[in-house]
């Protein structure tokens, strides 16, 4: 009934009376294909809107930080690096060292070999029972 309304809403007001809210809402709901006569057999809750709009805000955030970060250290990625001597790269262990001392500081020892020995356990167990991987799909929603 809500997804109905806003649909409308949407459709009937060009001029941009929606809040910002109601429009992502609408969008999110036309984006998924919501049609009246599916709406009796399945609820779109407005958690599940809550957390797809959450979503999206801490991609687009992401997104922007990311390119801040490329711009700041004037870096380009692995894959965008010329082929050459490569005399002038790091070993991945030592940025990895760093990283942890950034992060953890003083403790950055003890909690990297805490994360070895777990990332152990696990190759280990998977070595010994070869689990079989669940199929992971994530929930990309993308909004044009």
């Amino acid at each position: 009934m809500r997804n109905r309304r806003l649909r409308e809403l949407a459709s009937n007001n060009n001029q941009g009376g929606l809040s910002d809210t109601e429009l992502l809402h609408s969008q999110m709901s036309q984006g998924m294909h919501i049609e009246d006569a599916d709406e009796e057999g399945m609820e779109v809750t407005d958690d599940f809107l809550k957390f797809l709009e959450q979503s999206e805000k801490h991609r687009e955030q992401w997104k922007v930080k990311k390119k801040k970060l490329k711009c700041i250290s004037g870096s380009i990625s692995p894959s965008e690096e010329p082929l050459g001597d490569g005399g002038s790269r790091e070993h991945p262990d030592t940025i990895r060292s760093r990283e942890m001392q950034q992060l953890y500081g003083q403790a950055s020892a003890r909690i990297h070999a805490m994360e070895t020995a777990l990332q152990l356990s696990f190759d280990r167990f998977s070595t010994l029972h070869q689990p079989q991987y669940w199929p992971n799909i994530p929930i990309n929603v993308i909004f044009s």
